[in-house]
């Protein structure tokens, strides 16, 4: 669940400033799930609060639950998919095509 919330929130034209934020959004909102609790904050609350935990440098908590995410089973399986869509993607095209803009 935590994985498909990521992926509708980060915007993947900017995934370096925008994957932290869809991150927590998608831990928390997985949590308040599991804890059959509805959400009581926008993904806009949480990029405030996450621009909190970066202005008051908490970087090492950051990248801890950055790591955290990034090291489970859902979201490596998620990459390995994105992956091998690219993968399509390119054989069948010779190539990458880029948005325009």
């Amino acid at each position: 669940m935590s994985v498909e919330i990521y992926s509708k929130n980060v915007n993947w034209d900017a995934v370096d400033s925008t994957s932290l934020y869809a991150t927590f959004f998608a831990g928390l909102t997985t949590a308040c799930y599991a804890n059959q609790e509805q959400p009581d904050f926008t993904f806009a609350d949480v990029i405030g609060w996450v621009d909190e935990l970066i202005n008051d440098e908490k970087t090492v908590e950051l990248q801890q639950v950055n790591d955290a995410f990034a090291e489970t089973q859902a979201f490596k399986k998620f990459l390995k998919r994105l992956e091998d869509k690219v993968k399509e993607a390119v054989e069948e095209n010779g190539h990458i095509k880029k948005k325009k803009a």
